[in-house]
């Protein structure tokens, strides 16, 4: 893959800042694939095996799809309690050559613990409460920790649209900086898109699965 794609993709996925704390300290209670029988990961909407596709929007990656494979599913302790942890892959995919390269193995997609969320990436799952819909605390939860993670780029304005599970982050004074994030009912990415940094790239689901039991 060119020079080029690498250094936008260094920028999608660095924007969300790397907890150096995410790193499970112990042995837990998993949730894989089994077949017919693979069960739902807790306090999310998603089961092991499933796949999500975003179109990625930035210079030099037009032909580029990122994957994220959901893989597990488990109790984890990243820092602030145990918690139940989504673990996937993501890999890069050229649509014009065909060349599938995997780019992070065993990557904290989300964790939430009731109280607190936590994400080694942009998160493409939040959690859901126990009807399967994400509620307003959840989302203002969402908002919150995205709004750390953006900190250092001293975005004025922010505001949550629990109608339309959205939040969003701008500026009216010193630039035209800003970044939304906006999901599905049951906490799905449906796109991922920001002025922040020239390298950043925005992102947009295209292809989910039915989200039933494989």
């Amino acid at each position: 893959m060119k020079k080029t794609n690498r250094h936008i993709l260094v920028g999608i996925t660095s924007l969300i800042l790397i907890c150096p704390f995410l790193i499970p300290i112990a042995k837990a209670q998993e949730w894989t694939y089994d077949g017919a029988d693979t069960p739902i990961i807790p306090d999310f909407s998603v089961y092991p095996s499933e796949k999500y596709f975003y179109n990625v929007s930035a210079p030099g990656m037009d032909n580029i799809t990122i994957i994220f494979d959901i893989v597990k599913g488990n109790i984890t302790d990243p820092g602030p309690g145990n918690g139940t942890g989504v673990w996937g892959d993501m890999w890069l995919w050229n649509t014009t050559s065909g060349e599938k390269e995997l780019n992070t193995v065993d990557m904290l997609i989300g964790y939430w613990n009731g109280t607190i969320f936590l994400s080694q990436n942009f998160p493409i799952t939040i959690p859901v409460e126990n009807n399967g819909i994400v509620s307003l605390p959840i989302l203002s939860n969402i908002s919150a920790y995205y709004e750390s993670m953006l900190l250092s780029m001293n975005l004025e304005h922010k505001q949550v649209f629990p109608n339309i599970y959205s939040m969003a982050f701008w500026n009216t004074t010193d630039n035209d900086a800003y970044f939304h994030a906006n999901y599905t009912d049951d906490g799905i990415m449906i796109n991922f898109e920001t002025y922040l940094l020239p390298s950043v790239g925005n992102l947009t689901l295209y292809s989910q699965p039915a989200q039933l039991p494989p």
